[in-house]
């Protein structure tokens, strides 16, 4: 046998044990070296095409091609599909690589327990120069449909062809005019994401959101390229397996939300998991909440939040600006016109909105079993340095207020949680654990303990400061929902419209449900629905 025939040979045998198109690494492994390849064939790009044009069948006994996945059959099915289903659950495929059967068959049996179609967006690993691309897919994705041109779900939502790398570092780059233009996105990425884009100043309008969904096919990207082990390092670690479910409520609205498998292909859904088997059991979560910020929290959002309560098992809460601080405001106190509108609209009392503050603690502790999680904000700021500056002496309504706070104050006590706890209405002030600036809370892997505002050595808080400094984390603050790689970000609870954000807004009804194992699922609210 010359070499030439045992290089096909092996390139067959890799095919049938690994179900993916051979690199250069796989030879290795059956002693067949670069320089061989390149002698006899070319390169690899020349041995795949060869293989694709002469062997086609044998590949097709092992792997699902492209003349299979993107046939005009297919394209039919698409069609059919996406008009008879309003449910869908959507991964990425990699290019050439190996499935996570167990996730897989997880999602198969999801789907079928809840009406649910499984769409797939491929996406390459670019290793080459090479122009055209070969699409090959693990055989067990043969009869599934998936997305190679634009697909439309409803009138707001799209599922995008746009060619992205499975290595790019953030997959939404340079993406959100089309957004703005157009509705809403998916595109194909191994990476989760999540960037909404601001929009009008319409107050009923939702900002367009442009997001990643994770992959079925495991992170597999070694190059032996010296410049490409960097990236290919990035992308191994950043690879997530995962998905979003999505679901069509009407013409223009719809719901969507992670998830995120384990090693053993489970996933957390709304509070059930699902199995490979096709068994589910009923677990306990924690839902991180939008900024709060009582007195100002939109009802719709409230009710929404009562039916989360009543449908989904949610053991804690994690709260962040629970208390607004629109009685002590800073910024108006040099607005005598504003001053009169807070007056006209009886928000002037820092008593009555610590009332209510309790009031709304009341209501939550009826709704769950076990604590609320107060985390540190910069609302809780308001309140601090408006004692610490002495702000009181000068407020009529508020002066014995004051001076009672700024005496637990300057003991070194929290005022807030103080005038919380002492408030003789609080129901269970033990099932609230307070935290300070620099306590962690974590479920799992996944810090919740901090609030967002504040990033490293004293700056402003943003997604990467806040990557670097914590990792997996689910944090509040901008009122915008978010995900870039470990970082979750949940939106806010009040209405979408305040008198300080005019003009275009990216706001958003957001939560985050957290399981016990780190995975998230960020929730919206939309017009007062999280769900169909």
């Amino acid at each position: 046998m010359d070499k030439r025939e045992t290089i096909l040979k092996t390139y067959q045998k890799i095919v049938k044990k690994y179900k993916k198109i051979p690199t250069y690494t796989d030879f290795v492994e059956y002693d067949v070296s670069k320089s061989a390849i390149r002698h006899n064939f070319g390169n690899l790009t020349k041995l795949h095409d060869l293989v694709e044009n002469e062997y086609s069948e044998y590949i097709n006994d092992h792997i699902a091609h492209e003349s299979l996945v993107f046939s005009k059959q297919k394209m039919a099915d698409l069609d059919t599909g996406v008009n008879k289903f309003n449910r869908f659950f959507i991964t990425t495929a990699i290019n050439g690589k190996k499935i996570d059967l167990k996730f897989y068959n997880t999602i198969k049996k999801y789907c079928e327990a809840n009406n649910c179609l499984l769409l797939i967006l491929p996406c390459a690993d670019i290793a080459s120069t090479k122009a055209k691309v070969s699409w090959t897919f693990a055989k067990e994705l043969s009869e599934e449909l998936f997305i190679h041109q634009e697909t439309k779900l409803n009138e707001k939502l799209f599922l995008s062809n746009i060619k992205l790398s499975a290595k790019q570092i953030n997959p939404t780059t340079g993406l959100s005019r089309i957004g703005q233009r157009n509705g809403s996105y998916i595109f194909a990425s191994p990476k989760q994401s999540l960037e909404y884009v601001a929009t009008s100043a319409q107050e009923d309008k939702i900002p367009m959101a442009l997001m990643t969904p994770g992959a079925v096919t495991i992170s597999d990207y070694h190059n032996e390229k010296y410049m490409s082990e960097r990236t290919s390092y990035i992308a191994n670690n950043d690879h997530v397996m995962g998905g979003v479910i999505v679901e069509i409520a009407s013409d223009k609205k719809f719901h969507f939300r992670q998830v995120q498998a384990n090693k053993r292909g489970e996933f957390v859904d709304l509070g059930i998991r699902y199995y490979p088997s096709g068994k589910t059991k009923k677990e306990t979560v924690t839902l991180v909440m939008g900024d709060y910020h009582c007195g100002w929290t939109d009802l719709d959002v409230k009710d929404a939040t009562n039916d989360m309560f009543n449908t989904i098992n949610i053991k804690d809460v994690v709260v962040h600006d629970f208390l607004d601080g629109y009685s002590v405001n800073h910024h108006i106190k040099n607005s005598p016109g504003q001053q009169a509108i807070n007056h006209q609209n009886n928000r002037t009392n820092l008593q009555e909105e610590i009332n209510l503050c309790v009031s709304e603690m009341n209501w939550l502790h009826e709704r769950i079993s076990g604590n609320i999680i107060h985390t540190r904000g910069n609302h809780d700021d308001r309140l601090e340095n408006w004692l610490l500056n002495a702000e009181y002496a000068n407020d009529r309504e508020n002066h014995y207020t004051g001076l009672k706070l700024a005496t637990v104050l300057l003991e070194g006590k929290d005022p807030l949680k103080h005038a919380i706890t002492t408030n003789k209405e609080l129901k269970h002030k033990n099932r609230i654990l307070w935290l300070s600036r620099d306590d962690e809370f974590k479920i799992g892997n996944v810090e919740l303990g901090q609030h967002g505002d504040k990033g490293s050595n004293g700056t402003k808080g943003s997604l990467l400061s806040i990557e670097k400094a914590y990792g997996n984390c689910v944090v509040a603050h901008t009122h915008s929902g978010a995900i870039l790689r470990g970082v979750f970000r949940v939106g806010t609870s009040t209405k979408l419209k305040l008198d300080y954000n005019k003009g275009p807004s990216s706001w958003t009804h957001t939560h985050c449900l957290v399981s016990n194992d780190g995975s998230r699922q960020l929730i919206n609210i939309i017009e007062g629905e999280w769900k169909i």
